[in-house]
């Protein structure tokens, strides 16, 4: 878990993040929403389940993709990395 911890507080205190994912682990959206907000620069792209699954956060996305820091891409079918 320790590993995990570490590479979410990374993501935190990121100035950058680029990142390309199909799965969802927890904390990951909160922390790129702390990123945004900090000014970190974020351009994720994401599978349709991964969009599905952080719906949820819907309201906190849309506010922070009006920001000229984050870009958020959904392609359409799922990969594996």
């Amino acid at each position: 878990m320790k590993l995990w911890e570490d590479f979410i507080n990374s993501l935190i205190n990121a100035k950058v993040i680029k990142c390309v994912t199909s799965i969802l682990i927890k904390g990951f959206v909160m922390a790129i929403l702390k990123a945004i907000e900090s000014g970190a620069d974020v351009e994720i792209i994401v599978t349709n389940t991964v969009l599905e699954a952080i719906s949820k956060w819907k309201d906190y996305i849309n506010k922070d993709l009006k920001k000229d820091n984050f870009k958020l891409f959904v392609i359409d079918y799922d990969f594996k990395i």
